[in-house]
């Protein structure tokens, strides 16, 4: 069971600018994941600034019910995104 005291969620729900899923690493660097569609694009902060990645290369694992693939990323500015083939399919229960 995971339980925030109430500044703590607040503190975790601003972090989410861009209205996706953020976690934080215990070295300060954060990456907040949003997908629409088919669209996932990774926003990238270190100490809750943004974080440069231009001419960097990542790639993403995709689990699925249809199997692991690997996406290539593009690094541009703070962001990395990629257009997935497919939009991705919501895990039970989510929103």
């Amino acid at each position: 069971m995971l339980r925030l005291s109430t500044p703590a969620l607040a503190a975790a729900l601003t972090l989410c600018v861009h209205g996706g899923q953020f976690v934080e690493t215990g070295d300060h660097h954060g990456v907040e994941m949003v997908l629409t569609g088919a669209s996932l694009v990774f926003h990238m902060t270190e100490d809750h600034d943004p974080l440069e990645f231009t001419g960097s290369s990542f790639q993403a694992i995709i689990q699925t019910d249809a199997g692991t693939r690997m996406v290539e990323l593009e690094a541009e500015g703070t962001t990395l995104s990629a257009t997935l083939d497919a939009p991705l399919a919501k895990a039970p229960g989510s929103r």
